[in-house]
């Protein structure tokens, strides 16, 4: 099966953006994506790919994670500590949403995690935006601390190319460092963190309200209606 114009779109788009790390789960052009991305992880489920990202994330490594629908719910344990905790190195997960279900058991549609708080989703509206957006994922991810999702459903799957104007994100390399206190969730912390995730919310939902999005919805802290 030919893999959608769309998967080297993403592809070479997190390619400008620095990804050093890709880890997936096979599905509905999950395995497409990571092969065309150069993954050398598949995890045996979701959930392994998932907390495997975003331990390279928290190391300093620009980081994808790629799985289809159902993967999110399997996933979901570590991606909402994500969203809680916050990620160090750029860490973006790129769900493909089998809506129509072409190769899917059920027609599971993942944007029901949109909806909860400390993490950024992002639809992209064409092909050539959905590489725009993978190559700016880990410098907004890394500006605000917070995963970055990008969503692609079955009719961006059946879009057909368009211009792909892919600009470079400059990449800072970023070292672990040692802190507990920041990236340990235990009762000690648990009120530090939250107000950090507060603090996040605010400062991505202000970035979202004033960004001239071209895109479909672009969510912080609550569910915003299509951006047009």
């Amino acid at each position: 099966m030919t893999p959608p114009p769309v998967i080297a779109a993403l592809a070479a788009g997190f390619r400008a953006g620095g990804v050093r790390v890709c880890a997936n789960h096979p599905g509905f052009h999950s395995h497409h994506l990571a092969a065309a991305i150069g993954c050398s992880v598949t995890s045996r489920s979701e959930r392994a790919a998932m907390a495997f990202g975003w331990g390279a994330s928290l190391a300093g490594a620009r980081t994808v994670v790629t799985i289809k629908n159902v993967g999110l719910d399997d996933a979901a344990d570590p991606f909402v500590n994500a969203m809680f905790v916050g990620c160090h190195g750029g860490f973006v997960v790129v769900v493909f949403d089998d809506i129509e279900i072409e190769q899917s058991q059920l027609p599971l549609d993942s944007r029901v995690f949109a909806a909860l708080p400390g993490g950024i989703w992002v639809e992209p509206r064409s092909v050539a935006d959905a590489g725009r957006w993978a190559s700016r994922s880990f410098g907004l991810s890394e500006r605000f601390n917070a995963p970055v999702v990008i969503r692609i459903t079955n009719l961006l799957c059946h879009a057909a190319a368009d211009e792909q104007p892919v600009a470079a994100d400059p990449l800072a390399e970023r070292e672990f460092v040692r802190q507990p206190e920041r990236w340990v969730v235990h009762p000690a912390n648990v009120a530090r963190l939250a107000a950090m995730q507060r603090e996040r919310c605010a400062q991505i939902q202000a970035w979202s309200d004033a960004e001239p999005v071209a895109s479909g919805p672009v969510q912080g802290d609550r569910p915003l209606s299509l951006l047009v």
